[in-house]
Formats: structure tokens, C-alpha cells, sequence
């Protein structure tokens, strides 16, 4: 635009005219620039920090599920060994009020009932100790999920940042409206 006012034979001072105009409609679509940069920063900001509070939101939620599940399961072990614990005093029971069993007959009897409960006893301790472990690997999926939605509410936040820095800052617009009124002083002074 100022490379245009020597060959229209305008005086240096509209040209100097020209260029402060040119500086303040540079400046002032910096100035906007910037700001719409910035807001759009803070709005990517609050957006990660909103995803950050229901990455952990969801996290507690699931744990507690989870830990409920767990809780759940740990009652009805306990509600199935005491079956077990029932089921051995039965089966004793049953074999003392038999009449016409000889001693070492009742002592078989009875050692079979123990293992019996023993063993339904134990497979129930092996499913729990099961279920405890699996608890384990369901939160640290759970925390590794909370991580990443985390990781990638900053990698949001951080990109970002970088777009608002890209902004043309006051100075680039100083800069080359200074760039562009010396050019324009050099052809105008060349056909002069």
C-alpha cells in the first residue's frame, strides 16, 4: 500500500499519514489477535482442568464400584464358609447319633466330614485370595485410565499455550509496519 504513494505522486506527508494508519490498523488487529489468542488459551485451559476433576471423578466412581463388587463377594465367602462350618457339625452330628457304628468306623466318618469342610473351606479362601487380586489389577487399570485422560487434558492445555505464544506479538506489528514505511521511504526517495 505505501509502494503505491510515490508512483501517485502523493506528498511525504500523507505517506507518513499512510504509514501511522497502517501502524494503528496493525496494531490494532494484533491487539485482537492476541486476545482471542488468549482467550481461546484460557478456554482450553479451564476445558483441561474441567477433564482433569472428571478423570478423578470417574476414577472414585469406578474404585468404589469396584470396591463394592469386592466387598459383595468377600460377604458370600464368609456366608459359604460358615455353610461349610454348618454342614461339617451336621454331617459329625449325624454320624454320633448313628447307633451300631464301631469306634474306628465314626473317627473315618468323622475325618471325612472334616476334609470334606476343609476342602470347600479352602477352595473358598483360593477364590477370594483370586477375587483380592483381581481387585488390584481392576484399580490399576482404573488409576492408568485416570493417568491418561489426565496426560492428555495438559497435552491440550499445553498445545494451547503454544498457539497463544504464536500470536503475533506488538512488537512484530511495530516491526513490520516499520519494515513496510522504509520501503516505502526507499522507492519514494529512488523516483524522487
Amino acid at each position: 500500500m505505501c509502494a503505491a504513494i510515490p508512483a501517485l505522486g502523493l506528498t511525504s506527508k500523507l505517506a507518513g499519514g499512510l504509514f501511522l494508519g497502517s501502524l494503528a490498523i496493525g496494531v490494532a488487529s494484533t491487539v485482537q489477535a492476541q486476545r482471542v489468542a488468549n482467550q481461546q488459551a484460557s478456554y482450553a485451559y479451564e476445558s483441561a482442568r474441567r477433564s482433569a476433576l472428571s478423570a478423578d471423578a470417574a476414577f472414585a466412581a469406578q474404585q468404589e464400584a469396584v470396591s463394592a463388587r469386592l466387598r459383595e463377594e468377600r460377604q458370600a465367602a464368609a456366608q459359604k464358609r460358615q455353610e461349610a462350618s454348618i454342614k461339617q457339625l451336621e454331617a459329625q452330628g449325624a454320624i454320633a447319633a448313628t447307633e451300631g457304628i464301631s469306634g474306628n468306623l465314626a473317627a473315618l466318618l468323622d475325618r471325612d466330614a472334616q476334609r470334606q469342610a476343609g476342602v470347600l473351606r479352602d477352595t473358598i479362601n483360593q477364590t477370594m485370595e483370586s477375587a483380592d487380586r483381581q481387585y488390584q489389577r481392576d484399580i490399576d487399570g482404573l488409576e492408568a485410565q485416570r493417568e491418561s485422560r489426565r496426560n492428555e487434558a495438559i497435552d491440550y492445555q499445553n498445545q494451547a499455550y503454544m498457539q497463544a505464544q504464536k500470536a503475533p506479538t506488538l512488537l512484530d506489528t511495530v516491526a513490520e509496519a516499520a519494515t513496510l514505511g522504509l520501503n516505502s521511504y526507499i522507492a519514494f526517495n529512488r523516483r524522487g
